[in-house]
C-alpha cells in the first residue's frame, strides 16, 4: 500500500520543482537516445558540453572528454518538430548528478593505455567511455591487447605518447 504521508511530501517536492524543471534550457535540432550503448547520441552530447564547459584556458584548457555511458540515464527527446526547446527538468532527467567537472592531465600513453584497458583481456563485452567529438580512435577488437586502439587523434592531430593530453571527466 502506498504511504499517504510519503505521496503527500513527494507531490509538494515535485509542486515545487516544477517551475524550475519547466524553464526553457536549450534547444535541439533532434533527439539525443542512448540506443547505441556503449555509444551513444546522447553520451556524446554530454561528453561534448562538457568538453566545452572546460576548453577555454581559464576552466582548464580541455583538449577532450569522456563520458561513462552509465551517466546516462534518459534519452532526449524533441516533443514538438525539430528544432524544439528543451527544459531544465529534460537535461536534468538525462543526467541526474551533481557531479563536477574534472580536468587532468595525462599522457599520450596514458590515454591510450587507458582506452586499452576499457576491455582488459578475459572481458567479453568492452566498457567504452564515450568520447568528446575532439577525441577519436578506431578500436581493434580482434588485436592483441594493447594494440586495439590505433589512430588516436585529439582535434585531428596524432597523439603522441609523450604529448600532454587535458581530458575532462566527471
Amino acid at each position: 500500500q502506498p504511504d499517504a504521508a510519503v505521496a503527500a511530501r513527494v507531490a509538494r517536492a515535485v509542486a515545487a520543482a516544477a517551475p524550475r524543471a519547466q524553464r526553457p534550457w536549450g534547444r535541439i535540432a533532434g533527439d539525443f537516445d542512448r540506443l547505441g550503448r556503449p555509444d551513444s547520441t546522447a553520451g556524446r552530447l554530454i561528453a561534448d558540453a562538457q568538453w566545452i564547459a572546460t576548453r577555454d584556458a581559464a576552466k582548464g584548457g580541455a583538449q577532450a572528454a569522456l563520458m561513462n555511458p552509465g551517466g546516462v540515464r534518459a534519452d532526449l527527446r524533441c516533443a514538438t518538430t525539430p528544432p524544439c526547446d528543451v527544459t531544465y527538468g529534460q537535461a536534468f532527467t538525462m543526467q541526474p548528478f551533481g557531479n563536477s567537472l574534472v580536468v587532468m592531465t595525462l599522457s599520450g600513453a596514458q590515454l591510450r593505455q587507458m582506452l586499452e584497458d576499457q576491455q582488459p583481456p578475459g572481458r567479453e563485452r568492452p566498457h567504452f567511455l564515450i568520447p568528446s567529438s575532439s577525441l577519436r580512435y578506431e578500436w581493434h577488437a580482434k588485436a592483441p591487447h594493447g594494440q586495439r586502439v590505433q589512430r588516436l587523434t585529439v582535434d585531428g592531430q596524432p597523439v603522441r605518447p609523450d604529448a600532454r593530453v587535458r581530458l575532462t571527466v566527471n
